[in-house]
């Protein structure tokens, strides 16, 4: 990756530079993925201080007006970090609005549970291109999908895949591999092609990788009564050299045991959810820093400015960096990421409700780009220099993280 923008409002001194948004369109989700954010420690419960939420079609419009678009717009990701694009209404039409005025790049990520066959017709129709196209996430056959993608319906993905197909649509696969399903991954790739499906992209799970102590992470999930019912493991295929498996290494201390005290913590989670929010854990700002203290020295090729000047857009119209910083600046989950939160303050100066574009692009020049040579004790970003420090082997790296991705616009 090389950084080809310095800086977030490069765009209004740059022509050749175009502005990108990653949208959260809805923070509403059928699924019940043991990763997200959304939920408690790994259950299907969800947070219950999360604000469900979407972007209104009239508020899209205002926000971001033809002329704005026209100008400087050059692509629009609805994925997220908490829902599903497709739970929001006015999709559709927001996906409309921008093909009509001349968007060039446009995706749409979805699990592929949800809406009518009206929706999907009228979104083939519109997402008919390489540069604009939807991607189904869908992890496994219908045997093993459902362990990571919790109560979505196979039933419904299939129909709604071959319907969006039938309108003229365009669509990719997105297929997370765990231990779990890497049998598969040949006949995935054959089940979706069969459908329609223009390619299979394999992918790593984000956050399977403990960096300092060099290891893979075994994730344990829970149903909603905070119950054990299964791990979450790293491929074969994506480990790479330096890491190993997780062991326990406590003397005397077995599989039971630990499963038993993960049940234990998670349960006393789920009886105090009121308080699973920001600034209630990971309040010390110097643990922070000691924490991150291995990654202070890398330079910062930030992600979200490799190809574009790209923001990342929630529903009530607060814009941050990327969708890594996506939950900084709410008071809905914790972060340990004191230092940018305290650097975004007031979280109000960054809403499309009351500033302009503009004006918000300047405050993270300021609060966030300007500090990528400081020190985090100066106010650099720990989550820039976790995500986007370059080193040798950084598992948030493209190669790390995909085995055969193409960039499609």
């Amino acid at each position: 990756m090389i950084q080809t923008t310095k800086n977030w409002s490069d765009i209004y001194t740059d022509s050749s530079i175009k502005f990108a948004v990653h949208v959260e369109a809805s923070t509403r989700c059928n699924s019940r993925c043991p990763s997200c954010p959304r939920f408690i420690s790994s259950t299907p419960v969800t947070n219950p201080n999360l604000p469900l939420d979407e972007i209104k079609y009239e508020e899209f419009i205002k926000w971001f007006p033809p002329s704005f678009l026209k100008k400087y717009a050059g692509r629009f990701n609805f994925c997220g970090n908490y829902g599903d694009p497709l739970m929001c209404v006015d999709i559709d039409k927001i996906i409309e609005y921008l093909v009509n005025n001349e968007v060039e790049s446009i995706s749409v990520h979805t699990n592929g549970g949800i809406r009518s066959e009206k929706v999907w017709s009228k979104l083939g129709s519109l997402l008919n291109s390489q540069k604009r196209h939807l991607i189904f996430s869908v992890d496994g056959l219908e045997d093993t999908n459902n362990l990571y993608r919790r109560e979505v319906s196979w039933k419904n993905i299939v129909k709604n895949i071959e319907t969006f197909n039938a309108a003229g649509g365009f669509s990719i696969h997105d297929f997370l591999v765990f231990k779990h399903n890497e049998h598969q991954v040949d006949e995935v790739k054959q089940f979706f092609s069969n459908l329609g499906v223009q390619m299979t992209n394999i992918k790593s799970p984000f956050g399977m990788v403990d960096e300092p102590n060099k290891k893979y992470i075994k994730r344990p999930v829970f149903d909603s009564e905070g119950t054990f019912t299964h791990y979450l493991e790293t491929a074969d295929m994506f480990k790479f050299d330096g890491y190993t498996d997780y062991k326990e290494t406590r003397k005397g201390y077995t599989e039971d045991q630990n499963i038993k005290d993960n049940q234990e913590w998670v349960r006393s989670m789920l009886n105090d959810a009121e308080n699973y929010k920001a600034e209630i854990f990971y309040t010390n700002r110097e643990e922070a820093i000691s924490k991150y203290s291995y990654l202070e020295h890398l330079d910062i090729e930030c992600k979200a400015l490799s190809e574009y000047s790209e923001v990342f857009l929630n529903p009530n119209g607060d814009i941050v960096p990327c969708c890594f910083l996506g939950q900084i600046i709410n008071e809905h989950h914790p972060t340990d990421d004191i230092i940018t939160r305290e650097n975004l303050k007031p979280f109000s100066q960054l809403n499309l409700n009351t500033s302009s574009i503009e004006s918000i692009l300047g405050i993270l020049d300021d609060k966030i780009a300007s500090k990528w040579s400081c020190s985090h004790q100066e106010g650099r970003s720990v989550t820039c220099s976790n995500i986007c420090g370059v080193r040798q082997s950084n598992p948030n790296s493209e190669e790390n993280l995909h085995r055969n991705t193409r960039r499609l616009g």
